[in-house]
């Protein structure tokens, strides 16, 4: 019996070890699947998130490669790299099942959603940006706090061109404005001060009572800046008097997009040097003067390539791409070309005597509120962003207009274009400015269709457009007195 008992405990001993055995065994036959699978996943070109064996998000080119164009999915939806303009790359990536985006500074260039060369190191406030938000960069110091004024606005009112001067000015003071933009030369009615120079008359009114004079005198005395707002390619009386100079539709007549507006070829050579000689006289004339605004230079008003097709532009540009076709990527490189030219001009005479050079234009957004690229707005308009950045003498301001009941009205969407937006594009703006020159932001109380703000909604975009920026502007001093703005423009300004 002791014996039997002996070989039974024996064997009960040796059971014993055999559960933990197999366990073991499970378990490493475990880690060895793990990593199987994880050498296969590695190796996958997409990365993958799931849950609850539904795939929840992918990505083409395996999370944030910046140097491969890659597409992220969600459910149906897909999300493309892009690259907002020649430097910025936005990168999109799977995270935590949804999809987010990083905005990488490229060392070299951005070209077909990619970076051409290894990326500077992004500031830290750009990168990990996730849908639907962004992150301001290169902060720039506040400097102008500006507003808008149009004599035109001010017709048989009981004022002279003294008195009225007196008015914009109290108006401003009293209200913590810096800056005054005054719209000192009229496409149509001609120019708000004297002046003699060939294919311009002087406004009828106020101009013959010398309003920009007035009104800097009045100012200056204050402590006030005086900004003249000029047109760039557009002049009705150099339009009547030279029809050669005229932009120019392909079959040969004249590009007439819009009524009252008299648009001017950038390539004609006559026409470059009266431009010259337009902006001379003035500054000439007034070289008091704090700064001039190159004001919403374009080509094309309504984005279809109609124009320009002048036989001086024509020549040109077969001249620099002889086998070139009309309407081609380098023809609208060369059109924008033209019209950058002329801001060039614009830069270097104010500079010259030692006046700042502003340039204004509003970046137009997609449906989904992000900011166009400049390289589309360049192809659309004429009007170049970039290549007005990229001159050696640069303007000292670049003011964007980014008015939010604009795009809540042309796209029916005021979820997506409201106040609170003015902020998310003035990010973008500065972060494709890239600090390449000072930013100012224009926002407007001007109603577009049905879409009216409200004073409280005027100010809050006030303050989103001085926020961050060298400046903030708004259209109009007339629109802020007939609305009882003035608080509201005072509390944003503060």
């Amino acid at each position: 019996m002791p014996r039997a008992k002996a070989r039974e405990k024996k064997r009960f001993n040796s059971q014993e070890w055999i559960f933990p055995m197999l366990v073991v065994i499970y378990l490493i036959l475990l880690i060895i699947l793990i990593l199987i699978l994880a050498s296969i996943q590695l190796s996958l070109p997409i990365t993958t998130f799931a849950r609850g064996g539904v795939k929840l998000c992918s990505d083409s080119d395996g999370g944030r490669d910046y140097f491969t164009l890659g597409i992220v999915t969600v459910g149906s939806t897909t999300y493309e790299d892009f690259c907002q303009d020649k430097l910025i790359l936005q990168e999109y990536y799977c995270r935590r099942g949804n999809v987010a985006y990083e905005l990488v500074s490229c060392s070299d260039s951005c070209q077909s959603g990619a970076c051409q060369q290894a990326p500077a190191p992004a500031p830290a406030n750009v990168t990990n940006v996730t849908q639907n938000q962004t992150q301001q960069n290169y902060t720039q110091t506040l400097e102008i706090k500006g507003m808008r004024f149009g004599a035109s606005y001010y017709y048989n009112q009981g004022y002279t061109a003294k008195t009225l001067a007196s008015k914009i000015v109290t108006d401003a003071k009293n209200n913590n404005i810096t800056t005054i933009f005054f719209h000192t030369y009229n496409s149509v009615y001609g120019a708000f001060y004297l002046t003699s120079y060939s294919y311009t008359i002087v406004e009828g009114g106020f101009g013959k009572q010398n309003m920009l004079r007035e009104l800097i005198n009045a100012a200056h005395a204050n402590g006030i800046k005086v900004i003249a707002s000029i047109p760039v390619n557009d002049f009705k009386q150099a339009w009547v008097a030279q029809p050669n100079w005229r932009s120019k539709l392909r079959n040969g007549s004249d590009y007439v997009p819009k009524t009252d507006h008299y648009f001017l070829s950038t390539w004609h050579d006559s026409y470059i040097n009266w431009y010259d000689g337009f902006v001379k006289n003035l500054i000439n004339n007034y070289p008091d003067l704090d700064g001039v605004e190159a004001l919403e230079g374009i080509v094309d008003w309504n984005w279809n390539l109609d124009a320009d097709y002048n036989s001086q532009h024509n020549q040109k540009y077969y001249a620099r791409y002889p086998s070139g076709v009309l309407g081609d990527a380098n023809w609208k490189l060369f059109r924008a070309e033209g019209l950058t030219n002329l801001h060039k001009i614009l830069i270097n005479n104010t500079h010259t005597k030692g006046i700042k050079a502003y340039v204004v234009q509003t970046w137009a957004p997609k449906d989904n509120g992000s900011l166009m690229t400049s390289e589309e707005i360049r192809d659309g308009s004429g009007f170049d962003f970039n290549g007005i950045m990229d001159l050696a003498n640069k303007p000292d301001y670049l003011q964007a207009e980014l008015i939010w009941q604009q795009w809540a009205y042309r796209k029916n969407d005021k979820a997506t274009f409201n106040p609170d937006w003015t902020a998310k594009a003035r990010d973008q703006f500065l972060i494709k400015v890239g600090g390449r020159t000072k930013v100012i932001v224009h926002v407007e109380i001007t109603p577009f269709g049905s879409y009216a703000p409200t004073n409280s909604e005027f100010e809050t975009s006030l303050r989103h457009a001085r926020t961050g920026t060298s400046g903030a502007d708004f259209y109009n001093h007339k629109q802020a007195q007939d609305k009882n703005a003035w608080s509201n423009v005072k509390a944003a300004y503060s």
